[in-house]
Order: C-alpha cells, then structure tokens, then sequence
C-alpha cells in the first residue's frame, strides 16, 4: 500500500468536486467516511463477542450496507448516493442517545454533530469511497499498517490553515511523553486533545511495558481527553479506533466550562500531556470559573490552571507553552507561575526553535516540565538549535525525534553548556544552565532564559504570512477587546477590580508592529513564491533558457572584460531550492555586465540642482530612483564622470550605506528617467546582457533569498558594504524569457498594493 499515492488519488479526486476548497476540507471529507468504514470494521468484532450487539446506526446507513461496489451496477452514484449522504448525516446528527447509551455508541452522534459533507458530484464522492473500500481494515495487521497513511493525513493539517493548531507535529508528542514516561495502571489526559498526538504517544509508550492481555485491558481504559471543535473531535475519535482503543473516553466540549473549585479526586489524572491552544481568548463567563487572581483571557493561560486543579498528588505534566507565557510579567500572569511553582516542582523547560511548528505557525515555543512533588527549588533549561543543515524546520524537513536526541541525553547527565558560537566579551549565552528559584523571584517570574540569540528568519508561502497575518491580528484585538470589555466594566460598576498595568499600550504597539510588518513580508513572500516557479506559468512553446544563455555568451565576447566578471561553475549542493525543470540555475555574472561609480569630491557638486544629477544609496530607498532634497548635481560633468553615466533601462544596486542606516543596502531599483544621471561610487550599474530580463532580475535581486544570500562583511564600523563578488557570484533562478515576462506581470500588478509609506528616512548624508 503506497502512502503518497493513496492519498494523492483521494486528492486529486476531490479536486475535481466544485464543493470542496483547501486541504482542511478535503482531510475532514476523507476521515468522516474513514470512520464509518473503520467503526462497522469494529462492529464485525463486536458482533463476534458479544451475542446482544445491536449498531447504534440505523441498517441502511452502516458502511457494509451502501458503499461497497460490488461491479454489479447496483451500487449508489449519482445524484442517488449525493441525496442518500445529505440523509445519512441527518440521521446521524439525530441520533437517540442517554446515559445508558456506551461511549463507542455516543461518539458516532458526537462525530456527526457538526461535520459536514463538502463533496456534491455523487460520482466523485463513489470514486473517494471505493478508494477506502481498498483498505481491508477488518485486518488487524492492515489496520495497524493504516496508522502510518492516517499519521501523514494528519501531518497535511499543519498547512491546512487555522486546522493546522490541531495537530502537533509527532516528534514533539513522543519526546514529552518518552520523558514523562507514563506507566501501565497510571491515567492519562489530555483537556484540549486536537487529533490526539499525545494520547496516542503514551498509548504507544506505555504498550511496550504491557506484558500480559489484563495489562492491555487496563490500558485501554487509561486514556481521558477533551475537544470541543468537531474536525479535531472527528480525527482524534478515529485515532482511538485505529488503535484499538474501542471505547475512546475522548469527551466532545470545551473542559474550562466547569469551575476548578469543584473538580474533586476523582476529576484528577496521575498524567497530563497537552498542546493548549495559545493566541485565543475566553469569554467571561468562562473566566468566572477560575480563582479572582487567577483569570486571565488568554486560553493557555486557563488551562494551566486547570491542571493544577486535575493534578493528582506524584503527577506529572508535559506541556507546551508559547514564549510570551514565559516571558510575561503582567500581574495575572506572574500569579499562575507563582502557583505553579509553590506547587509543583517546574523541573526543566526545553525551548523549542519557533520553525518547530511550521508552516502553521512560526511562534516559538517551550516544553514545560513539572511534578505534583514538592514547590520548585530552580529551574534547568535546555536550548534546543536546529540542526547544523538546517535554516529552519518546514514541510518538507520536519521535526524527528532524531532531532531530540542531544536533549535526551542531556536529560539524566545535566549540567550548564556555555554557547560558544554566540557569546562574545560582552555577551554570555547558555544552552543550557540552571536557574535557582532567588533568582527567579528577583527577575519577577520572568522565565526568559537561555533564548536563541539570533532570530530564526523563515519566509512562508503567501497563503501561510496571510493566514499567520489574520491569526495574529485576531489574537491581538481579542486580547484588547477584552480588556477594553473590562475597563467599561469597571468604570460602569459592573465589576469590583480592573488591574491590567501598561496592558493596552503593549498590545497596540504590537499590532501596529504587526500591521507594519506585513506589507513586507508578504512582498518577500510572494516574490520568494514567484522565483521558485510557483506562479506555474510556463506554457507549451516557450524558448529554451539554453538558447538565451547561448545568444548572452555571444554579446560577452563584444564587451570590454573590464566590466565583466568570472563564471563560477555551479555545484549541486549549492542550489538553495528546486526549480522547475524547464528553468536553470546561473550565476548573476554570466547575465549582466557591471559598472562601478565614480568617486565625486564634494567641491565637484552642488545643490542648485542644475545640471546632472548624482545618484546616491539614499536615491534607492524604495525600490525606485528618487531625487531629494541632498541630491547634488554635476554642472560640467568629466570625461572620466561621464564614464559612470545611468541612462533610462539601467538596472541599480546599492553596494554600501552609513551604519547609522543601513536601510538602502542591497537595494535595487531600475533608473526610468529620460534625462541621463551619474553614479555615486557606492552604486553599482548592471547592464543585462538581455535587455528583455531587466525586470525579471530587479524582482530576483530584491528577494528575501538574494539579500540573505549576499555576504555583508567588510568595510569598517562606519558602514556596511556587499562585496562585488559575492554579489556576482549569487546564483539566480532563470526561467524561459517569455514566462519571465509572465511572472514580471503578475508581480507588477501585485506588489504596488502592498507598497506603504512607513515614513523612512530618505535624505541620509554620503
């Protein structure tokens, strides 16, 4: 069975089906039949134990009874089998249930509560479901072999949107559970399950300690989770039953509705496992069952709590936490920690690199640990880096356990680990190191340690800045909405306290952070997007990139080899991302020649701008030549200056800028005067040697991937300087000259809607 391409003829089915849009729509249309299927696979065993089995689902709607084809012609299609679903979603819906009812009998009116079915073309959706009718899950062995096809339907979720907060990525689940190490007669939950990562590590984990069938009964009745959203519900449910967990106690709802004053001992867990969502807020009437002190809006936030309240005595807790908990030192905040701490024994945060999540999120993240065995005494951090090969972790290089492998040996030999790499005379950096509780409580409860001294800078795809844009936008004006909800409480007498120190001031500053930031971003991202070929714009009878590059060699041979520069060839362990195969990696020097600008003494100039102007780094500022108040001018230019004249076409690079801002370094932009201008020594004129590819290369020089590219050292503490061949030497993405032509278009249109005046600075002195 071939997991790819499983999946990819599911896929692609669905594609076709005008009702279903993205990828969290299309997993929830798979797994909604896959349960059906994988829950009458079960019933066939419930049949054979147990002589009273009656289905909970009414006969003409069990799996066995309308989706196999048995190539006889009578099997539903159409707009039969699309009428006969709308029916089969009612009735489950509708489903009688009481107290009486079992769980495995429960959850199927539970699963259909609020799903929906997106496919409309009856033919396509009898195309999807013989499909699953491939995979004989009545098979105990194919069903477990299954796991590994559902696991990579759960892995799409993390670039499925918003539905990727579900789903945590496995490495991390098996790593919190490998050191929290649960044991067989323990229990375990998990108040905000999603698809139920970390239930399914610790069933895993603790299996290999079962030695005899009454261990595996008593495992199987050890699990306990929460979720109150019906995707997540859906796949963590199907989760359970591929793993042979009959009666999921997996609870549909949201757990922080009940107040923590009356959960009682037999409410509490001997393990708690959990990836709380983080970002989003709670009403308050959900506030309301937590403690004066302890109330905060932030979800996360609430659920810590909840665990000190469901913790039994000797439990133990993993959970993930987003840097801000860490590092915040609001009232609220700084109470929970406090509790925390005198509490359980916080023993170890390992912090996480903020890709870990990608592409759902690029937030960073911690992993706390703690016991239910005393108050904290100090603290041991653990630094975890990316791999040496790696910029970030993505889709296409996701976390491993593997990865985990210098914590965990860490984890039973602990002792401090100084960050060479970064830390200077100046600065100290730790990887690792322990904190003693004075220290703690001198710093205010700010958990901020052993952070990453360098920012992890990962470009996502347009889709993702767009979606983590809405997300982050949500998360801020929530937070503020309710805090704002609180003020006109309190000012109406509406409620007895209101204490949120410089709260509203932060959070408008971040999201005027968030909304200066975007425009940015989502220009690095979508000409990212369109140099790797993304756009698919190439068509049938497009010139060949070889054809081109031979005519350029040809125009080399007329050119004076001074303004030439030396083509390196290319190795294939420099390509920095796959291309389509019609295109060609080349060097910048094998397409343009260069010419450096000349040196001007300032009793050459003058600013009565009269006569020729002079072009400075401070001119390229946006992308585009523009003349400002410093802008000197030639009045009777040399021979030798005219040697670095600019005419309308030329293509501009700034190569150098004062430190105090650097704002104009690397910068590119294409001179579309008429009159002709001179060039200030630190901008260098490239000429193509197509003219035709001019813009082309002014997209690609301006990327975020050039720029990084680029080595910026040299040239002393007054400036910043590129090297010329360093510059020379970037490779650039080539496709055939027409789909350059196609990809400039669509980005001219584009990229002007996200140009935004920030007010920067444009008249800095050479």
């Amino acid at each position: 069975m071939n997991i790819g391409t499983m999946i990819k003829r599911l896929q692609d089915i669905m594609r076709q089906d005008a009702g279903v849009n993205g990828d969290a729509q299309r997993i929830e249309q798979i797994v909604w039949m896959l349960f059906l299927k994988l829950y009458d696979a079960k019933e066939s065993e419930w049949e054979i134990l147990e002589d009273d089995y009656r289905s909970i689902i009414p006969e003409k709607y069990r799996w066995r009874n309308w989706a196999p084809d048995n190539k006889d012609g009578k099997a539903m299609t159409g707009d039969e089998l699309s009428n006969f679903i709308i029916n089969l979603f009612n009735a489950l819906k509708e489903l009688e249930i009481n107290e009486t009812t079992p769980i495995r009998g429960r959850i199927v009116r539970e699963v259909f509560e609020d799903l929906n079915n997106y496919m409309k073309d009856g033919v396509l959706i009898r195309q999807v479901v013989n499909v699953l009718n491939e995979i004989d899950l009545t098979d105990f062995q194919t069903r477990h072999a299954f796991n590994e096809i559902y696991e990579t339907i759960l892995k799409d979720l993390q670039s499925a949107g918003k539905s990727g907060e579900f789903y945590t990525p496995r490495a991390v689940t098996d790593f919190v559970v490998k050191m929290v190490d649960p044991k067989i007669g323990e229990s375990v939950a998990d108040f905000a399950c999603g698809t139920g990562g970390f239930l399914v590590s610790a069933l895993n984990h603790m299996k290999e300690s079962a030695e005899d069938t009454s261990s595996n009964e008593q495992l199987k009745k050890s699990f306990y989770g929460v979720e109150k959203k019906s995707l997540p519900y859906l796949l963590c449910t199907t989760n359970m039953l591929l793993h042979d967990i009959n009666e999921p106690n997996i609870i549909r709802g949201n757990s922080l509705e009940k107040n923590v004053r009356d959960y009682e001992e037999n409410d509490k867990f001997d393990i708690i496992l959990m990836n709380p969502p983080y970002g989003g807020t709670e009403k308050k009437s959900i506030q309301q069952n937590f403690p004066t002190e302890l109330r905060d809006s932030e979800t996360a936030d609430l659920f810590i709590v909840e665990i000190l309240y469901r913790l039994k005595e000797n439990g133990k807790v993993g959970i993930v936490l987003p840097d801000g908990f860490l590092a915040s030192v609001d009232s609220t905040k700084v109470a929970i920690k406090k509790k925390l701490m005198e509490e359980c024994k916080l023993h170890t945060i390992v912090r996480l690199p903020g890709s870990i999540f990608a592409p759902y999120t690029p937030i960073a993240t911690n992993l706390l640990f703690f016991d239910k065995t005393g108050s904290t005494d100090g603290i041991w951090y653990y630094r975890m880096d990316l791999p040496k090969d790696y910029k970030a972790f993505s889709k296409t290089k996701p976390v491993e356990l593997k990865h985990f492998n210098d914590v965990i040996n860490w984890w039973d030999n602990r002792k401090d680990i100084k960050d060479e790499i970064n830390s200077d005379d100046d600065n100290t950096y730790w990887k690792s190191k322990y904190i003693p509780m004075d220290e703690i409580i001198n710093n205010g409860y700010n958990l901020e340690y052993c952070n990453y001294p360098v920012k992890i800078e990962k470009v996502l795809n347009p889709k993702d800045t767009i979606n983590t844009f809405i997300d982050e936008r949500e998360s801020l004006e929530n937070e503020l909405k309710n805090i704002t909800t609180n003020l006109n409480d309190y000012l109406n007498n509406k409620c007895d306290e209101f204490n949120y120190d410089n709260t509203i001031g932060r959070l408008i500053n971040q999201l005027i952070d968030v909304n200066m930031n975007f425009p940015k971003k989502m220009k690095n991202s979508i000409v990212q997007y369109a140099i790797e070929g993304k756009f698919d714009l190439s068509k049938t009878g497009d010139s060949s990139v070889i054809e081109t590059l031979q005519s350029i060699s040809e125009k080399r041979k007329l050119i004076d080899k001074k303004r030439l520069f030396d083509i390196n060839a290319i190795n294939e362990a420099e390509v920095p991302f796959v291309i389509p195969n019609n295109w060609k990696w080349v060097r910048l020097s094998e397409l343009v020649s260069y010419q450096n600008g000349y040196a001007f003494k300032s009793s050459e100039m003058t600013k009565t701008k009269t006569g020729v102007p002079v072009i400075k780094s401070n001119n390229l500022m946006k992308l585009k030549v523009e003349l400002n108040s410093k802008t000197d001018y030639i009045s009777n230019p040399t021979d030798k200056m005219l040697n670095s004249k600019i005419i309308k076409g030329d293509l501009l690079m700034c190569l150098s800028s004062q430190s105090s801002n650097p704002e104009p370094l690397g910068k590119t932009a294409i001179y579309d005067m008429n009159d002709y201008a001179l060039l200030n020594q630190r901008v260098l004129k490239l000429t193509c040697l197509d003219e035709r590819m001019i813009k082309f290369l002014y997209y690609v020089i301006n990327s975020f991937y050039f720029h990084n590219g680029v080595s910026r050292k040299g040239g002393g503490s007054a400036q910043s300087n590129l090297k010329l061949d360093h510059v020379m030497n970037m490779m650039v993405p080539l496709p055939p000259i027409e789909e350059q032509q196609r990809i400039v278009n669509k980005l001219d249109i584009i990229i002007p809607v996200l140009e935004v005046e920030f007010n920067e600075q444009n008249d800095v002195e050479e």
